[in-house]
């Protein structure tokens, strides 16, 4: 120690010593800045850049040292060995600021690099300790060289520990201090350590740089350093600018995302963005810090941490708790990140509430109806195989009840769909509340509803729930201000007597639905075997209905009209035969509601329309010939135009053509029908009202509509020669008719009682078995190409 004072004290100039320090200081605090930088970006560039700064601020304090240092000879030093200390302490400069960055993770590299850099300082000091050229032999001693070289490497090591901690400047400059503390104490230990003998052989390194020029190279490496000051701070400040400008980018992308996006560094949350802090309605300062899987649900918190260490990406769903405890469903999709202060895991957060939602609606709607809320085919099917199960081995009964709404679909064109699934929808809620808490209630289909009672107590109680049904559905209900009756029917099966499965059992309920339809509909009826073979018979037979209708099976007869006062023959009406190649004749009271119920009617009253027209055209005598219309002609399409059409085809006069139409198609939907009516009378069309006095509100379709003819229905006329109502209401409707100026017919005359009665009641026209029954066109056809007097149609007309 005391050989280090003397040496200190007597052998320097401490003027330049303090240069030297200050030399040191200011490289070691420019080194280290930039070197802080090497963290963010650009490691290599900024390691160099500390490196050269450093090492060639040593160089220079080790060489400023030795100017100051007087050993009482005179001192040269070596070109090339001076610079080869310089070159020595950079690379190894560079060495130990690279263990510093790069080890900085771990608490135990920046030592070693700093460590490391006291070497390098001691490679420096004695390289330049060789290049040094003096009239005389240099002296070692070895203990103060060891000591030298250690003091350098501690406070080297103590230096890079300090930069690891460091915060900021102030703690830049304090790793600078003990970095200074380190060359200066490696210096003057080890220029204690030299003894000078002279008289000794001086070394000749062959070229020797004077003290001048080394003055000179101190002072360019002095600027040196102060220009990499300058540039670092500056570069600096541009690449700080770069990366704060990069990292509101960044973190406006981050916000910008719908996601929630979360960085943790050992579990514990780094930042968030705006999407995650919504989520889970924390401020961002609410979640940095925190561990992330304290977020997470009690049950849910092991499986958060262990996706944060687990390896690979796998999605993985928790629940997290928000600010205002509820339980939030999220994915959660990791990606690891070198950083760095180490690894850093990126988590994308989804929340899966909306996604939740659509797949218990989508569950839902796979099981239920989506307009009625009911079980739909499907998840009866289920059910009611279930509950077969159950009651199979509890030995009970289950009813099985098929609805129908009768003819919804002229609901549908009488007061829109709207209206049309309002009636679906109250449909719904009434058999639900006739429903007990094991029933099943399912909509099939349309208007086809479905009812499961389970723990039935026999037959007569699901006819007792038959007849519940029917009347239920019969009561009025009042849609958007409209009243609206329908009625269903329904047919009922029973397990186990009518069938051990779902499928039959609903094959049984639905054949007695179409028994039910059939007779009458608006009822019910319960499921017999011999159903099976009668609905067969009439499915088959609407599957010929159509190809008789395409291949020719059908034809037209006419029925005459005569006049009751002389029997003249005034006109025909049109209906349609079938003719079937198995069967043979199939009454019009068959195939007609076949038509109607299978969808063929608009095709089959075309057809008839257009075989008619067709055939009237030819005949020789312009007789007037009618044609029944149905509803569903009249209702559905444009008729008018079909019928305009048809008569353009076939050269019929429209005026010889008389359309007769009941009075249900006005009660179905009378604004449309009479527009219907009015286009066609408009072309010059005739329009009769056929079975007038049936319905209830004749008089005032009679004032609505200008009709051309009133038809007095068969049921009146077939009691007329002994019933004194039915007498009085055919002279009734003779006498509106003579004062509406309307001629009346009478249909169904079958004997010269009921036409005597009819003359004496002054009525003008009659149609019936008893004047001719209906013919095909040919038994006629004399009479139609001939041009002499009318014959009489009926011999006891006077």
């Amino acid at each position: 120690m005391d050989r280090i004072i003397y040496c200190l004290t007597v052998e320097y100039d401490l003027r330049l010593v303090v240069v030297a320090g200050l030399v040191s200081l200011l490289s070691g605090a420019v080194g280290y800045d930039l070197l802080a930088r090497a963290h963010a970006e650009r490691r290599l560039l900024w390691i160099s850049a500390a490196a050269f700064v450093t090492g060639s601020g040593i160089w220079a304090t080790h060489f400023i040292a030795i100017l100051a240092y007087d050993p009482g000879v005179a001192l040269g030093f070596g070109l090339v060995t001076t610079a080869a200390s310089g070159i020595a302490g950079t690379l190894i400069a560079g060495l130990g600021f690279a263990a510093m960055v790069y080890g900085r993770a771990d608490r135990t590299l920046p030592a070693i690099g700093g460590a490391i850099l006291g070497g390098g300082v001691a490679v420096l000091h004695y390289v330049g300790m060789a290049a040094l050229v003096i009239p005389g032999a240099i002296v070692w001693d070895e203990p103060l060289v060891g000591w030298s070289i250690l003091l350098g490497c501690v406070l080297g090591a103590a230096s890079g520990e300090l930069f690891r901690r460091a915060q900021g400047i102030g703690g830049r400059l304090v790793s600078a201090v003990v970095l200074t503390l380190a060359v200066c104490s490696h210096h003057f230990t080890g220029m204690a350590a030299v003894t000078v003998l002279r008289a000794a052989k001086v070394s000749d390194e062959g070229m020797t740089l004077p003290k001048t020029w080394l003055v000179l190279a101190i002072v360019a490496t002095m600027l040196v350093i102060l220009l990499f000051g300058v540039i670092g701070g500056t570069l600096g400040r541009m690449f700080a600018t770069q990366r704060q400008r990069e990292a509101r980018r960044l973190s406006a992308l981050a916000n910008a995302a719908f996601e929630g996006i979360v960085i943790c560094r050992n579990g514990v949350i780094v930042d968030a963005n705006e999407s995650f802090c919504h989520l889970i309605g924390v401020a961002p300062d609410g979640v940095r810090g925190r561990d992330f899987s304290e977020l997470a649900s009690p049950v849910a918190r092991q499986a958060a941490g262990q996706a944060l260490t687990a390896d690979g990406s796998m999605p993985l769903e928790l629940d997290l708790i928000a600010a205002s405890g509820e339980l939030i469903p999220t994915e959660i999709l990791k990606r690891v990140v070198a950083a760095e202060a180490g690894e850093q895991v990126f988590l994308a957060v989804r929340d899966l509430r909306e996604r939740r939602e659509a797949e218990s609606r989508i569950r839902y709607l796979a099981h239920h109806d989506a307009l009625t809320g009911l079980a739909n085919r499907m998840f009866f099917s289920l059910r009611l195989d279930d509950l077969i199960g159950r009651t199979a081995r509890s030995g009970g009964m289950l009813g099985v009840y098929y609805i129908d709404l009768d003819r919804f679909k002229n609901v549908n064109d009488a007061f829109g769909h709207a209206i049309g699934d309002k009636v679906l929808v109250a449909t719904a809620r009434r058999l639900e509340d006739l429903a007990r808490g094991a029933d099943i209630v399912a909509r099939l289909a349309g208007d086809e509803f479905i009812v499961v009672q389970a723990a039935l107590a026999g037959g007569e109680a699901a006819i007792d729930f038959a007849a519940q049904l029917c009347a239920r559905l019969h009561e009025p209900m009042v849609l958007d201000g409209q009243q609206i009756v329908t009625t269903a029917s329904v047919g009922v099966a029973v397990y186990p007597d009518d069938g051990a499965d779902a499928e039959s059992l609903t094959h049984a309920a639905d054949l007695a639905l179409y028994r039910a339809k059939d007779d009458g509909r608006a009822t019910f009826r319960a499921f017999e075997t011999e159903m099976a073979e009668r609905i067969r018979q009439r499915r088959l037979l609407q599957l010929d209905l159509q190809k008789a209708i395409t291949e020719g099976e059908l034809n037209v007869f006419y029925q005459p009209q005569v006049r009751v006062s002389d029997g003249e023959l005034l006109a025909f009406e049109a209906l349609a035969r079938w003719t079937h190649p198995v069967h043979g004749q199939v009454p019009p009271g068959t195939f007609v509601p076949l038509a109607e119920e299978s969808g063929l009617m608009p095709e089959l009253g075309e057809w008839v329309l257009r075989t008619v027209c067709r055939e009237a055209a030819a005949w020789r005598r312009p007789l007037r010939v009618a044609v029944n219309l149905s509803p569903i002609q009249i209702i559905q399409g444009d008729l008018p135009s079909l019928v305009h059409s048809i008569l353009i085809e076939t050269g019929m006069s429209p005026e010889r053509l008389e359309l007769e139409v009941t009075e249900s198609v006005l009660i179905k939907d009378m604004d449309r029908a009479l527009r219907t009516l009015r286009r066609l009378k408009a072309f010059g069309i005739r329009i009769a009202m056929d079975d007038f006095g049936t319905g209830y509100s004749s008089l005032s379709y009679l004032q609505s509509f200008p009709f051309d003819k009133l038809k007095i229905d068969r049921s009146f006329v077939h009691n007329l020669d002994h019933n004194a109502h039915s007498r009085a209401i055919v002279r009734a409707v003779v006498g509106l008719g003579r004062a509406l100026n309307l001629p009346v017919v009478a249909e169904g005359v079958e004997s010269s009682a009921q036409l005597d009665v009819l003359r004496s009641e002054t009525c003008e026209e009659v149609q019936g078995f008893l004047t001719g029954r209906p013919q095909p066109i040919e038994v006629f056809a004399a009479y139609l190409a001939s041009d002499g007097e009318n014959v009489r149609a009926f011999a006891s007309a006077g």
